[in-house]
């Protein structure tokens, strides 16, 4: 710890940037900004020098006001650009310097009180202080400016816009990754400046802005296009920067991405620690003598047939490596609340879908949901329901809780698709029910398929299923008996669990799982698909000539729990709720699955079990319950009337309870601030239900009552399976 060993080594290559310390994710020591820590970083024998990094901030801002001053001609574009990349470059050398300084503060030095290992945490502090104020600060603001005006509206199409922009994103990242380093640099020099130093398993955390070197597989399996919805225990085991916030969070603290993505980063990861250490790759004349020797062996043939063997076997354990998630074996250790597998709607993971499971991660639930629409268009599952997916999310993008859709970037194409609104599905009847069989089929396979490849802690340890729309009809049709014990609990979300339309047989509109598995079916009494009131189900089987489906539909799946003696089940009936219940229920929903996944036994008595809790208790009411008092029956399932929010639907649970304590507290000023709420969600409700009325209006059209064609009915065909191929008759002996 001597101030010699403050001076700098000769600069390295320009870091890859991408990842920092886990200790990152708490709050920042206080950078030291006195001019007596500056007087100590320029004091330090050639080591940092803060009027030297002060020229670097200029020379950068000097470059994006070049930028911003000749942005529209391509000429002047092409020379910022050129200027800021050379700016980025000198800076990301820099502060690699100075990380790797840190990093040789060695945690024994703390034992020493010389005043020279004080300078140099000093000195660190204040060159932290220095780049947070100046750089990261200044341009990413000028870079925002830049994005937003100067290109969006200054630069005309014929020169390359799409291009520029693509450039320009990649300068962006290229400042999150000084940023990131920054971070990194501060949680070094905290910990280092700590009395009790911590070590973490791993030093480092990864940046959703790591170049990952592996594109989007070509020929991408189920496996590694699902979902996934990482709460923040697993995202602090992966050592993954989050990318993801719930709704009214201050702060990411989820992930979310696909299967493959998560083993890019961890392999980037990997590659960027070798890197780091130091280890020595192959050199090219080493590569080629192994050539030599591998062809001077082919020429043997048993040696070559011994080969083509081990060749063979590796791309076999390749391909088997591709299709398992043992990605998650990491996870086992993080104490986490529980793993769901979510199967989405008609249209993929997003709307409703990717709120849900949103929810689920912030409760604390590992979320895998198999995405049927992110198969390649040119693979046969592709030809069946494609869309293009986006990539993964970067802490930079906006991930907004109502944003309709932040997975794909392209309408639904392929043979097994379908309109959501009904009025094209109900043209031609006898089509349309064995094309629902066909669609059930394919979701089945799907969950069967993810749930053998479960890791063994996940099997152990048991998980949830849950699904909405197409979805949650999957769900409740799934037979589950196979994996016994292992499924703990399933939610069943906008769906009625009842014989109509979507289902091709009254047998297919019951559960077709385990009855002691506890239940939850949500819907709300608007459904404009399975509701009682006015939906499709309800047109269709009220049709007086060719109608189908049960003649006395209920809305929702009490009276098949009942009737097939579910041991614990609840039914939530949402007041006005449509087939998107977060529109009007979203908080209630919060609330309702960190109880499931909590006490997923004790769900029929949600209502007692709320009764203590004053912003709760009456969010629920009881309307009818199998249980009764003192009574050891076994089926324990109950109906709970929810009645919409009296508190605005996008105001957060923490600005909900806050509202409630305040209007208990004789503030008037709460009723104002709920009706602006109000009226601004109020639009969005009444454009929702006009159009819905106009699709059911759509649909009633069709009815034989009023003179339309009708809706026949049709027992779907069965499908030939490999035993009806096996010859039929007495085998021969």
């Amino acid at each position: 710890g001597s101030p010699s060993s403050l001076r700098l080594p000769e600069k390295k290559a320009a870091s890859t940037g991408g990842s920092f310390s886990p200790a990152a994710r708490r709050p920042e020591a206080p950078a030291a900004q006195s001019n007596a820590m500056q007087q100590k970083v320029a004091s330090s024998n050639g080591g940092l020098q803060v009027q030297e990094l002060q020229m670097l901030v200029a020379e950068v801002t000097s470059a994006v006001h070049a930028l911003e001053q000749h942005g529209p001609t391509q000429g002047a574009a092409d020379t910022w650009r050129d200027d800021l990349r050379k700016s980025l470059n000198k800076a990301s050398d820099k502060l690699q310097e100075v990380r790797d300084k840190a990093r040789g503060l060695q945690p024994g030095s703390l034992a020493s009180t010389s005043p020279e290992v004080h300078s140099e945490i000093a000195a660190l502090n204040a060159f932290i202080s220095v780049f947070s104020s100046s750089l990261s600060q200044k341009l990413t603001s000028k870079l925002d400016h830049f994005h937003n005006e100067v290109l969006k509206n200054s630069v005309p199409k014929d020169v390359g816009q799409d291009t520029m922009r693509q450039q320009l994103e990649r300068l962006e990242d290229q400042v999150h990754s000084l940023q990131t380093e920054n971070r990194h640099l501060s949680s070094v020099v905290g910990s280092r400046n700590s009395k009790a130093v911590v070590h973490s398993h791993c030093d480092e955390f990864i940046s959703n802005h790591t170049p990952v070197a592996h594109p989007a597989p070509s020929e991408a399996t189920l496996v590694e296009n699902t979902l996934l919805f990482l709460p923040q225990a697993a995202v602090r085991a992966f050592d993954l920067e989050p990318n993801m916030d719930d709704k009214g969070d201050p702060k990411r603290e989820l992930w979310f991405g696909r299967v493959w993505e998560l083993r890019a980063l961890l392999h980037e990861h990997k590659m960027h620690k070798k890197r780091r250490n130091k280890e020595v790759a192959l050199s090219d004349e080493a590569r080629e003598q192994l050539s030599k020797n591998l062809m001077r062996a082919m020429r043997n043939e048993k040696t070559r047939a011994l080969l083509s063997k081990l060749g063979a076997r590796w791309k076999g354990a390749a391909t088997r490596k591709r299709d398992n998630l043992k990605v998650l074996e990491e996870l086992r250790w993080c104490s986490l609340r529980g793993t769901c597998i979510y199967a989405h709607g008609s249209g993929g993971c997003s709307w409703d879908n990717f709120r849900i499971c949103r929810m689920m991660a912030k409760v604390g639930v590992l979320v895998i949901a198999p995405d049927g629409f992110a198969y390649p268009d040119t693979t046969a599952m592709g030809k069946m329901r494609h869309k293009d997916i986006t990539p993964l999310k970067k802490t930079t993008d906006s991930v907004d809780y109502w944003a309709g859709d932040l997975l794909y970037k392209s309408d639904a194409s392929g043979s097994q698709t379908y309109s959501t609104k009904a009025d094209a599905v109900l043209q031609e009847p006898e089509h349309w029910r064995e094309f629902y069989e066909n669609c059930y089929r394919m979701r089945r396979d799907e969950l069967h398929f993810i749930m053998k490849r479960l890791p063994v802690w996940v099997k152990s340890q048991g998980f949830f299923i849950g699904g909405t729309s197409e979805g949650a009809m999957t769900v409740a049709r799934f037979d589950d008996q196979r994996y016994g014990r292992q499924v703990i609990g399933r939610f069943i979300n906008s769906f009625g669990i009842e014989y109509c339309y979507f289902t091709p047989t009254p047998e297919a509109g019951r559960l077709g799982g385990q009855r002691d598995v506890p239940t939850l079916n949500i819907i709300g009494t608007k459904d404009q698909f399975f509701g009682a009131e006015d939906s499709v189900a309800k047109i269709v089987a009220e049709d007086p000539k060719t109608g189908y489906g049960s003649h006395d539909l209920t809305g929702h799946g009490y009276k098949t729990m009942v009737k097939q003696g579910v041991d614990v089940g609840l039914v939530c009936l949402l007041e006005d709720g449509v087939h998107s219940p977060c529109n009007t229920h979203d908080n209630f929903l919060r609330e309702l699955f960190h109880a499931f996944f909590t006490r997923p036994g004790s769900i029929w008595q949600l209502h007692e079990l709320w009764q203590n809790d004053e912003l709760l208790k009456d969010m629920v009411r009881l309307e009818k319950t199998t249980a009764k008092p003192d009574s050891l029956a076994s089926m324990k399932v109950t109906l709970l009337f929810v009645p919409t929010s009296p508190y605005p639907i996008k105001m957060s649970q923490r600005e909900m309870a806050k509202l409630y304590q305040d209007a208990m507290n004789g503030d008037r000023s709460c009723q104002i601030r709920m009706a602006a709420h109000f009226e601004e969600e109020k639009k969005h409700i009444e454009d929702e239900r006009a159009d819905i009325k106009k699709s059911l209006e759509t649909v009633r059209q069709q009815s034989s009552g009023v003179g339309g064609r009708g809706f026949s009915e049709k027992q779907p065909v069965k499908m030939p399976t490999a035993y009806d191929r096996l010859p039929k008759g007495k085998p021969e002996a």
